[in-house]
């Protein structure tokens, strides 16, 4: 593979997990019935708009942290 095509292949592969994590972020946020405003308190966010920047930006690692937990508890019906 050429550095080129390697490259292009990084490019939208980073475009497809961050995707992928923002997704799995707001199935969270449904599962448990959260807002963004829910979200903004909870981490300590000036504002809901403040949370929709940062998960656009790419998910925080404490945020995908929540996420794994969540589908952990969900995936032994712990939760959901």
């Amino acid at each position: 593979m050429s550095e080129e095509h390697w490259n292009f292949f990084q490019q939208e592969m980073h475009k497809k997990i961050k995707q992928g994590w923002s997704k799995r972020f707001k199935q969270m946020m449904k599962g448990l019935n959260w807002t963004y405003e829910d979200v903004a308190k909870l981490g300590g966010f000036s504002s809901a708009n403040s949370v929709k920047a940062t998960i656009s930006r790419g998910l925080p690692n404490f945020a995908k942290v929540a996420v794994l937990a969540y589908e952990a508890a969900a995936a032994e019906k712990v939760i959901g």
